[in-house]
């Protein structure tokens, strides 16, 4: 029987592809109907600094006003106010994700090869509501629903828990009753690397799926810093895991 450990993995952009632009598109939307107009250059850093937050962080800085001391905070909304624009948000993503998202070639089986042969239990952290994921998304691309379990999401958890924090990646090591240090994670942000460091795991693979691999075609992170100063595992995507593990 191969020993028990755990791979743990982000979502959006490291097991399927286009979720950026499914959940760009989801909170522009929202916006539009929230009567609230950013121009598009604006939009686009604000979303790219806040990358992987949970909805109210994003929401919190796409509604401040720039060019006024006074700030129209997300927080300063009555909660009826913040529930409507909530479910508009989960409403455009439930509609658009699963529809847009498609998986990365090889994402699946590398991971059922990995779970049957290599004794991996897999388990999701990622940003986007889990309910979209597990109903909307696992359904439309046929997932096994025996695949992956647990799938933790940033919405379900308080704000300061999100990764970098490691809260999601040892809440995943718990149920799976696994070591850090035998187990794995695999996304495609920095975020998913320090989360991953925190959590102690023994071995940290990044993908050039997503906005890590912008980042590093931009230079604005160097691929040494990735691999030496961080100490993570760069693969051209999910479907090389094998190879690494």
């Amino acid at each position: 029987m191969p020993e028990k450990r755990s791979l743990v993995a982000d979502f959006d952009d490291t097991i399927v592809s286009r979720a950026s632009e499914a959940i760009r598109a989801a909170l522009h939307n929202t916006l539009i109907d929230s009567d609230r107009h950013l121009a598009s250059e604006e939009e686009r850093r604000i979303i790219d600094q806040n990358w992987g937050s949970r909805s109210s962080v994003m929401f919190s800085e796409l509604f401040k006003d720039e060019a006024s001391e006074l700030l129209a905070d997300f927080k300063s909304f009555s909660p009826e106010k913040w529930h409507s624009i909530k479910n508009t948000y989960l409403t455009y993503m439930r509609s658009m994700y699963a529809n847009h998202v498609r998986l990365i070639p090889g994402s699946i089986d590398v991971l059922q090869r990995l779970k049957l042969k290599k004794g991996y239990s897999i388990g999701i952290t990622t940003a986007t509501d889990a309910e979209v994921v597990e109903k909307n998304v696992f359904e439309k691309l046929n997932i096994p629903s025996d695949l992956i379990y647990p799938v933790i999401s940033a919405e379900s958890i308080p704000e300061e828990l999100a990764k970098p924090h490691p809260y999601t990646v040892l809440r995943i090591l718990e149920a799976h009753n696994t070591r850090p240090e035998d187990s794995a994670m695999v996304g495609d942000s920095i975020n998913d690397v320090l989360a991953a460091k925190a959590a102690g795991i023994g071995q940290i693979i990044v993908v050039r799926t997503g906005l890590l691999e912008e980042k590093m075609t931009s230079g604005e992170i160097s691929y040494d810093f990735i691999t030496k100063e961080l100490g993570a595992t760069v693969i051209p995507d999910i479907s090389h895991l094998e190879s690494v593990l």
